[in-house]
């Protein structure tokens, strides 16, 4: 085990994606870049508060390209999110009322939180890393596509509980209004998206509704395959894009993270077992096992359909489970 020889500790971490270092955002207000092996890179300043007895609570994380690192303080005593490249070289202070930020996938954007008196409300606003405003966006808890072209944020109705989830474009075009204010997440290709409220549903860009997902518990914890033709619930529940229930692979306690493997056929899950975490692999023959058994089930439903009815031909190529 490496150790890393912070004076007074750090309370927030990040990994850069190349995996070459990591940095760690201090209590002393000190950003500091490690090797793996635990030497110290460098370290540069990045909050000075007026009383030297404040403990700074830092937020941080490096850009996907791994370029660049913002930095905001959850304390919210000076309301700036801070641009830095990796030398610890200033690029940009962006002034607001709040310290909520994240990237865009390609690295050339950052949404910033603007608090309203209230903490759910407010506005996002999108800046270039130099620190370019480039759009002002109603709502908040924003969501961006992987492509970098589309941004989704939560617009909460005045009891705060309630909302719709709307889509923008990065210069600031409102392009499509949903219901639900829960977890927002893209299909790999960005074509869908879903959002939560007492349902899950499923959309297109343009807005229109696709499908629902009824009894799908676990919100917080969604996940898409890589082709975008399954989700995955904390439960390890899985749903065709259609709405139609797979099955539940293995009743496990709920999920902390899951991913799909690259070719779709295995969902690795870290799961709470007997109080301790552990990872499950569910093989590529329990996935199979569930489509099929649950195309026999509905195949002789899906022969009444009209033959122009696409839902008519989603199991032909699925073979009966053996």
């Amino acid at each position: 085990m490496v150790d890393l020889n912070v004076n007074k500790g750090f309370h927030k971490l990040a990994f850069n994606p190349d995996g070459k270092f990591l940095a760690t955002g201090d209590s002393d207000g000190y950003v500091r870049l490690w090797s793996y092996s635990g030497k110290l890179l460098t370290k540069f300043k990045a909050f000075t508060t007026k009383d030297e007895q404040d403990t700074i609570f830092m937020n941080i994380a490096f850009s996907p390209n791994g370029k660049f690192l913002a930095t905001s303080d959850s304390n919210r005593f000076d309301k700036i999110v801070r641009v830095w490249d990796t030398s610890g070289k200033k690029l940009a202070e962006l002034n607001l009322n709040g310290t909520d930020f994240t990237f865009s996938s390609d690295s050339k954007i950052v949404a910033t939180r603007v608090y309203n008196d209230d903490t759910k409300s407010g506005t996002t606003w999108l800046w270039d890393t130099s620190g370019k405003k480039l759009a002002e966006l109603n709502g908040t808890g924003f969501t961006f596509s992987s492509d970098s072209k589309i941004v989704a944020t939560r617009v909460y109705n005045d009891d705060t509980k309630s909302g719709t989830t709307w889509l923008w474009d990065t210069s600031g075009k409102k392009l499509a209004e949903l219901n639900g204010t829960g977890l927002t997440l893209f299909t790999p290709d960005n074509k869908l998206i879903t959002t939560t409220g007492r349902k899950a549903y499923l959309w297109n860009i343009s807005g229109e509704r696709l499908n629902e997902f009824d009894n799908l518990t676990a919100f917080s914890h969604l996940v898409f395959s890589h082709n975008g033709k399954l989700l995955a619930d904390g439960s390890i529940r899985l749903w065709d894009v259609y709405g139609d229930f797979l099955g539940q692979v293995k009743r496990y306690g709920d999920s902390s993270k899951m991913i799909f493997s690259t070719d779709n056929k295995q969902v690795i899950a870290v799961v709470t077992l007997d109080d301790k975490f552990g990872i499950l692999s569910l093989p590529v023959q329990e996935l199979d096992k569930l489509i099929s058994m649950n195309c026999e089930w509905i195949r002789n439903y899906l022969n009444t359909k009209p033959k122009d009815d696409p839902d008519r031909y989603i199991c032909n190529n699925i073979n009966n489970y053996k």
